[in-house]
Protein backbone atom coordinates (compact mmCIF):
# COMPACT_ATOMS: atom_id res chain seq x y z
CA UNK A 1 0.00 0.00 0.00
CA UNK A 2 2.46 3.04 1.14
CA UNK A 3 5.48 2.76 -0.45
CA UNK A 4 7.52 3.86 2.43
CA UNK A 5 6.22 0.86 4.50
CA UNK A 6 8.70 -2.32 4.88
CA UNK A 7 7.33 -5.55 4.28
CA UNK A 8 9.16 -6.57 7.66
CA UNK A 9 10.87 -4.15 10.12
CA UNK A 10 13.02 -6.61 10.67
CA UNK A 11 14.93 -6.53 7.53
CA UNK A 12 15.91 -2.79 8.33
CA UNK A 13 17.54 -3.21 12.01
CA UNK A 14 20.62 -1.19 11.23
CA UNK A 15 18.34 1.70 10.19
CA UNK A 16 16.53 2.03 13.31
CA UNK A 17 18.09 0.31 15.99
CA UNK A 18 16.05 0.26 19.13
CA UNK A 19 13.11 1.86 17.66
CA UNK A 20 10.97 -1.23 18.60
CA UNK A 21 12.22 -2.02 21.28
CA UNK A 22 9.51 -0.48 23.69
CA UNK A 23 6.01 -1.88 23.62
CA UNK A 24 4.03 -1.07 20.10
CA UNK A 25 0.52 0.62 21.64
CA UNK A 26 -2.26 -1.18 19.03
CA UNK A 27 -5.76 -0.36 19.27
CA UNK A 28 -7.83 -3.32 17.58
CA UNK A 29 -11.58 -2.24 15.75
CA UNK A 30 -13.12 -5.78 15.38
CA UNK A 31 -16.97 -6.21 15.82
CA UNK A 32 -16.27 -10.16 15.73
CA UNK A 33 -15.58 -10.97 19.62
CA UNK A 34 -13.53 -13.64 19.18
CA UNK A 35 -10.72 -12.20 16.93
CA UNK A 36 -10.18 -9.52 19.31
CA UNK A 37 -9.62 -11.70 22.28
CA UNK A 38 -7.31 -13.91 19.94
CA UNK A 39 -5.45 -10.90 19.07
CA UNK A 40 -5.38 -9.08 22.13
CA UNK A 41 -4.29 -12.63 24.02
CA UNK A 42 -1.32 -13.45 21.19
CA UNK A 43 -0.10 -9.88 20.13
CA UNK A 44 2.17 -8.92 23.63
CA UNK A 45 3.97 -12.19 22.47
CA UNK A 46 4.90 -10.15 19.22
CA UNK A 47 6.08 -6.70 21.55
CA UNK A 48 2.45 -5.13 21.27
CA UNK A 49 0.64 -3.47 23.89
CA UNK A 50 -3.30 -3.57 23.42
CA UNK A 51 -4.36 -0.48 24.89
CA UNK A 52 -7.92 -1.15 23.72
CA UNK A 53 -10.56 -2.54 21.56
CA UNK A 54 -13.73 -1.24 19.70
CA UNK A 55 -16.84 -2.76 18.26
CA UNK A 56 -17.61 -0.77 15.62
CA UNK A 57 -15.56 2.27 13.78
CA UNK A 58 -17.23 5.12 15.67
CA UNK A 59 -15.74 3.56 18.62
CA UNK A 60 -12.80 3.33 17.31
CA UNK A 61 -12.77 7.19 16.62
CA UNK A 62 -13.46 7.80 20.10
CA UNK A 63 -10.65 5.34 21.68
CA UNK A 64 -7.89 6.75 18.68
CA UNK A 65 -8.66 10.38 20.36
CA UNK A 66 -8.80 9.39 23.87
CA UNK A 67 -5.88 6.54 23.99
CA UNK A 68 -3.49 7.58 21.13
CA UNK A 69 -2.25 4.33 20.18
CA UNK A 70 0.46 4.35 17.15
CA UNK A 71 -1.09 1.71 15.41
CA UNK A 72 -4.82 0.99 15.00
CA UNK A 73 -6.05 -2.95 13.08
CA UNK A 74 -9.57 -2.13 11.55
CA UNK A 75 -11.52 -4.35 10.66
CA UNK A 76 -13.39 -3.26 7.33
CA UNK A 77 -17.04 -4.52 8.02
CA UNK A 78 -18.56 -3.72 11.27
CA UNK A 79 -21.79 -2.42 12.11
CA UNK A 80 -22.73 1.30 11.54
CA UNK A 81 -19.52 2.88 11.04
CA UNK A 82 -17.40 0.68 9.12
CA UNK A 83 -13.53 0.28 9.08
CA UNK A 84 -13.21 2.63 5.61
CA UNK A 85 -14.86 5.40 6.78
CA UNK A 86 -13.42 5.30 10.35
CA UNK A 87 -9.99 4.87 8.64
CA UNK A 88 -11.08 8.65 7.20
CA UNK A 89 -12.02 10.20 10.40
CA UNK A 90 -9.06 8.50 12.13
CA UNK A 91 -6.67 9.94 9.86
CA UNK A 92 -8.15 13.37 9.53
CA UNK A 93 -7.30 14.00 12.84
CA UNK A 94 -4.67 11.87 13.57
CA UNK A 95 -2.34 11.48 10.66
CA UNK A 96 0.45 9.95 11.87
CA UNK A 97 -1.52 6.78 13.87
CA UNK A 98 -0.97 3.76 11.23
CA UNK A 99 -4.10 1.97 10.22
CA UNK A 100 -4.07 -1.74 8.92
CA UNK A 101 -7.26 -3.06 7.33
CA UNK A 102 -8.16 -6.96 8.51
CA UNK A 103 -10.51 -8.54 6.67
CA UNK A 104 -11.53 -11.44 4.94
CA UNK A 105 -12.72 -9.83 1.82
CA UNK A 106 -8.93 -8.94 0.81
CA UNK A 107 -9.26 -8.87 -3.47
CA UNK A 108 -8.09 -5.82 -5.25
CA UNK A 109 -10.60 -3.55 -4.90
CA UNK A 110 -10.79 -3.93 -1.47
CA UNK A 111 -7.05 -3.01 -1.58
CA UNK A 112 -7.72 -0.29 -4.06
CA UNK A 113 -10.19 1.25 -1.48
CA UNK A 114 -8.47 1.31 1.63
CA UNK A 115 -5.58 2.60 -0.05
CA UNK A 116 -7.86 5.30 -1.32
CA UNK A 117 -9.43 5.89 2.33
CA UNK A 118 -5.71 6.29 3.84
CA UNK A 119 -4.94 2.94 5.38
CA UNK A 120 -1.89 2.80 5.70
CA UNK A 121 -1.56 -1.27 5.11
CA UNK A 122 -4.52 -4.06 4.17
CA UNK A 123 -4.04 -7.79 6.27
CA UNK A 124 -6.20 -10.88 5.32
CA UNK A 125 -7.97 -12.10 8.40
CA UNK A 126 -6.81 -15.68 7.77
CA UNK A 127 -3.02 -14.96 7.72
CA UNK A 128 -0.58 -16.57 9.77
CA UNK A 129 -0.37 -14.43 13.46
CA UNK A 130 3.38 -14.17 12.78
CA UNK A 131 2.49 -12.54 9.43
CA UNK A 132 0.43 -9.84 10.86
CA UNK A 133 2.26 -9.24 14.13
CA UNK A 134 4.80 -8.88 11.07
CA UNK A 135 3.35 -5.87 9.60
CA UNK A 136 1.69 -4.40 12.67
CA UNK A 137 5.44 -4.02 13.11
CA UNK A 138 5.84 -2.62 9.92
CA UNK A 139 3.26 -0.01 10.37
CA UNK A 140 4.65 0.94 14.18
CA UNK A 141 7.89 1.45 12.64
CA UNK A 142 6.26 3.90 9.98
CA UNK A 143 4.92 5.48 12.78
CA UNK A 144 8.33 5.78 14.98
CA UNK A 145 10.28 6.93 12.22
CA UNK A 146 8.04 9.82 10.84
CA UNK A 147 8.33 13.42 11.30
Amino acid sequence: MKADLPEDPADYPSAHPGVLDDPIRLLIADDDEQTTLVLADSLPAFGFEVVGNARNGAEAGEKVAALHPEVVLMDLRMPGVDGMEATVQIKAVEPKTQVVILTAHAGERARDLAEFMGADDLIEKNAPLEKIASRLRAAALAYRTSE
